[in-house]
């Protein structure tokens, strides 16, 4: 079973095309970063993946099956697959009347977990990130380092199947990055599936030293060589 399967996948934006017929699949455990110039259409494909964008053509399978178009209908099933899905953006929204750990937890919030687990995952999370210092804090006072970090602790805390990384090492340093791949070289190899997309020549380095990792290069929203 694949974890996505794209087929002949096509997205416009703004009447230009985002993505043109592409073929892509990524299968639980396996790491991919998919690296790429600005407007490549990396963000594009993570966001059609993580059902935040309707696709304009081409088919999505997510979990061996296929995604039913967006409608009132469908909208049960299409929300009970985004919670199979852990979506780190590139500029991560907070709620600022909720502390920085409380933010991280709610993916554990929403799936009924008690405070007390949330709490501890959360801080577990935090300090592994180098952000335990900051878990009361109001996520307004954090840079933009840190609030990518804080996003990528939320995506993940919740052990999806399958988790997309925009960006993740973007306002990050040297140390950072290495430290985020680390964190999403491990969760593959506990059996989600990982995709990065990074316009970051350093974060590409560092994941050709990953053995397991598969880099794919995107260009004018199609792949430069078969993905599939």
């Amino acid at each position: 079973m694949t974890a996505v399967e794209c087929i002949g996948l096509a997205l416009t934006r703004a009447g230009r095309p985002a993505l043109a017929g592409l073929d892509w699949r990524i299968a639980p455990g396996e790491l991919q970063v998919i690296a790429g110039p600005t407007g490549a259409g990396k963000s594009a494909l993570l966001a059609v993946a993580g059902l935040a964008l309707p696709l304009s053509g081409g088919q999505l399978r997510l979990f061996g099956a296929p995604v039913p178009p967006p409608s009132r209908a469908a909208e049960p099933a299409r929300a009970a697959l985004r919670r199979r899905i852990g979506r780190a953006e590139a500029r991560p929204a907070f709620l600022d009347h909720l502390s920085l750990a409380e933010n991280v937890a709610l993916p554990l919030r929403l799936a009924g977990r008690g405070p007390a687990d949330r709490a501890a995952q959360a801080g577990e999370l935090l300090d592994w990130l180098g952000l335990g210092p900051r878990a009361d804090d109001p996520p307004s006072a954090l840079s933009d380092g840190e609030r990518r970090r804080a996003g990528l602790a939320r995506a993940v805390i919740a052990g999806p199947e399958l988790i997309l990384a925009d960006e993740p090492s973007s306002d990050l340093d040297r140390e950072g990055a290495a430290q985020a791949l680390e964190m999403l070289a491990a969760l593959a190899a506990h059996g989600a599936a990982v995709a990065i997309a990074t316009g970051d020549a350093d974060l590409v380095r560092l994941a050709r030293h990953h053995s397991e990792a598969r880099i794919l290069t995107l260009t004018a929203g199609r792949f430069e060589s078969p993905a599939a």
